[in-house]
């Protein structure tokens, strides 16, 4: 019975130490945040690192207004404003994700701009390596990204029992609806 305890813990111990250990993290590619909770969002990519901080201005003792964007990287400084009338009120929760949206490699940018509603919408930006800086795209509802079609798609909830699934196609340097 001994025996079989300490190959137990022999085999514990084994297993324990077995597990694959990660040294660098990987790339954030979406970071959170609240009303209470508005830290600066910092994504490392082949260009280097990125650091967002959201601009925001005190509406009310639970509700800021987001202005704007101000981005930090190697690519200098730049500031995004965001589309207008965007609150975000005290429970909300956001996003700032670096979608890779025109399948050029480069990551892109978006950010929250719906809370407490049933479909998810951002304003989007695309990194333009010519001029080194953000070009903003538009408001959309949260693409589902097809790398292999070099199209972006969403379904939104239109009713209690209808949705509409949506889908476009870069033009150039100009995002096109493909079924409208």
């Amino acid at each position: 019975m001994q025996k079989i305890i300490i190959l137990g813990l022999v085999f514990i111990f084994n297993a324990c130490n077995a597990q694959h250990h990660i040294s660098d993290p990987a790339p954030t590619t979406e970071c959170g945040f609240s009303y209470e909770d508005l830290k600066e969002c910092i994504h490392q990519n082949a260009h280097g690192l990125v650091k967002i901080k959201i601009v925001t201005e005190d509406l009310g003792s639970d509700e800021k207004l987001i202005k704007a964007l101000t981005v930090v990287s190697s690519h200098g400084n730049q500031t995004l404003v965001v589309s207008p009338d965007i609150s975000i009120l005290a429970g909300d929760i956001g996003y700032v994700l670096f979608p890779d949206i025109n399948f050029d490699s480069n990551p892109d940018l978006a950010v929250t701009t719906s809370f407490g509603t049933p479909n998810l919408y951002l304003d989007y930006w695309v990194f333009d390596p010519t001029q080194q800086k953000y070009i903003f795209v538009g408001n959309y509802p949260k693409f589902d990204i097809n790398s292999k079609t070099k199209t972006l798609g969403a379904t939104i909830k239109d009713s209690a029992e209808q949705y509409q699934t949506m889908n476009w196609k870069w033009n150039g340097n100009s995002l096109k609806r493909m079924n409208p």
